[in-house]
């Protein structure tokens, strides 16, 4: 992937840690969820996560651009969860071309932008977060809202990118230096949790 996209992947796995200032979490979030509708929502559920625990009680949907905007949250319940993503507008997210390789995206003008669902416990603490991941083979899936329908095909940089976006949610299935929207042929995808750090001399 491009540079600031490696850079986007790292803030994913630190900027929520020690978030808790709920207030100002909150002020973002509204600002995102006043133009949302549910024309272009899509279910999420995720049943026997691997590595769940009993620390986990709620569970919260962010886009991550220079800032973080919930989408929606939902309790974590018989080490699974189920929520629906909502319509992103057009501001939480990003240019297609500075998440893809530029002279791969057809529409210069697509905007687009990938969901992060985190773990939290019952002091509202992140602890973590959720992947759905075919073990087999070692594919990931992850969840992309677009504001348009575009292309990202061909090769850059040593990554294939075979992905046709809709406007609305897609899944695009990734792997070291591949990135595509046709499901992986056999591919078994399954919740997997994903601690971050030490509480209470508990590993999370």
């Amino acid at each position: 992937m491009e540079a600031i996209f490696k850079k986007k992947i790292e803030m994913k796995r630190t900027v929520l840690y020690a978030v808790t200032a709920v207030t100002a979490m909150t002020m973002v979030f509204a600002a995102c969820k006043d133009k949302n509708s549910n024309n272009n929502s899509i279910e999420v559920e995720a049943k026997n996560v691997i590595d769940g625990n009993g620390y986990i009680v709620k569970v919260k949907a962010y886009v991550l651009n220079s800032d973080e905007y919930l989408l929606t949250s939902t309790d974590y319940v018989n080490n699974g969860f189920k929520m629906t993503l909502p319509e992103v507008p057009s501001e939480c997210l990003i240019s297609a071309t500075l998440m893809f390789p530029k002279i791969l995206v057809r529409d210069k003008n697509a905007k687009v932008l990938d969901v992060d669902f985190f773990a939290y416990d019952n002091e509202d603490w992140n602890v973590g977060d959720f992947y759905l991941e075919d073990p087999i083979t070692d594919y990931e899936a992850c969840y992309y809202y677009a504001d348009r329908n575009f292309t990202v095909k061909g090769n850059a940089k040593g990554r294939k990118y075979d992905c046709t976006f809709k406007k609305g949610w897609n899944i695009v299935y990734e792997r070291d230096v591949i990135s595509t929207t046709k499901k992986p042929s056999g591919a078994n995808f399954v919740w997997v949790y994903c601690g971050k750090f030490f509480r209470n001399n508990i590993i999370l």
